[in-house]
């Protein structure tokens, strides 16, 4: 077998037939599908069921609810393929992905191949399409070499695992697997991949659909473990940029933007969200202080305060970070979310 396609599941049953209809259309056949059922309180766990009743290809592992990286690690346990495929099943497949992703493998093995995609906001009907050049890495040091220019998402987004084939047995091998994070887990696993993985492809195709959904967005969710998850996705990154000893500044300050931007969404969608224990005017700010002020944030500060990032930074939010002023930085936000509402009912009225 060839394939293994992980799809994690939970509460999505109105996606799977569309999902599952995507590689049913594929005209390739040498594939398996696991459905890894993560503890589902909708209909999805017996749809689930029904498609392995109904297909000899598909098997479906029930488990607890612990989210979609130990549901991953799972489905990775039980792959048999020579190569893994991740699949969100709300997004699609492009028709031919698995036959393209066949003669790139079948006879030029690599531990990982990445391809592109297109992402899709169905409400406000944009459309963007993600093509990497075409790399061929032969060693971990050609990996380290293309890293900063085509693979760390500084000019494309690229923490996802459903736009990659991982080898098997370099994954098993290497006993690479996801964290427990409720966010954001892609990208700390292929940043445990990188610097293990000895060959590397990228091809410019786009063979994967992505839709970005209002509903259940990550974003609007009070996340308690949030600003945790945020750091430690910066702590793999600057884990990787010290144990390849790379020298790139842009690189370490992207690192640092990045993290900013995640502070940001941290305080405006988790410290301020109306699920957070600290309901009142006064705890919310003593939790943005204590924020404000710890030392890895004041860091941060220090490494974007004189670099090119800082003009793409909301300078209103840094410059309250910086002075450590929570009511410029509620004054700040309260504005933007304003102007943000404005701006989103303009977007919709155009995309009628």
């Amino acid at each position: 077998m060839f394939f293994s396609v992980i799809i994690p599941i939970y509460n999505v049953a109105r996606y799977i037939e569309r999902g599952f209809g995507a590689l049913l259309a594929q005209d390739y056949s040498d594939f398996e599908v696991i459905l890894v059922d993560d503890g589902s309180t909708d209909s999805s766990a017996a749809i689930c069921d029904r498609l392995a009743a109904e297909h000899g290809f598909v098997s479906v592992i029930h488990k607890r609810n612990e989210g979609s990286g130990p549901a991953r690690n799972a489905g990775i346990q039980a792959a048999k393929g020579d190569y893994i495929l991740f699949f969100d099943i709300d997004d699609l497949l492009v028709p031919g992905a698995f036959t393209r992703l066949h003669e790139e493998l079948a006879n030029n093995a690599v531990d990982v191949l990445v391809f592109g995609y297109e992402e899709v906001n169905p409400v406000l009907k944009l459309r963007n399409e993600y093509r990497f050049h075409s790399l061929d890495c032969r060693s971990n040091e050609d990996i380290r070499a293309n890293y900063t220019e085509h693979l760390s998402g500084l000019r494309l987004n690229n923490g996802f695992v459903w736009n990659k084939a991982y080898r098997r047995e370099f994954i098993r091998t290497n006993e690479i697997k996801f964290e427990p994070l409720r966010i954001q887990q892609d990208e700390v696993f292929n940043l445990a991949v990188y610097p293990k993985a000895q060959s590397l492809r990228a091809i410019p195709d786009i063979l994967y659909t992505y839709f970005v959904y209002d509903n259940g967005n990550t974003r609007s969710r009070f996340i308690p473990e949030r600003l945790d998850i945020y750091r430690r996705v910066r702590d793999a990154f600057l884990t990787l940029y010290a144990d390849w000893n790379l020298r790139d500044r842009s690189l370490f300050e992207y690192i640092h933007q990045r993290f900013f931007n995640s502070l940001v969404t941290n305080i405006n969608f988790n410290v301020f969200h109306p699920d957070n224990t600290a309901s009142d005017d006064i705890r919310h700010e003593s939790e943005l202080l204590e924020i404000m002020r710890s030392a890895d944030v004041r860091r941060t500060i220090d490494v974007l305060r004189h670099s090119d990032y800082v003009a793409s930074l909301h300078t209103g939010y840094f410059r309250a970070i910086d002075a450590q002023s929570a009511a410029s930085y509620i004054r700040v936000m309260q504005r933007d979310r304003l102007k943000n509402k404005l701006k989103n009912v303009a977007r919709k009225i155009l995309h009628r």
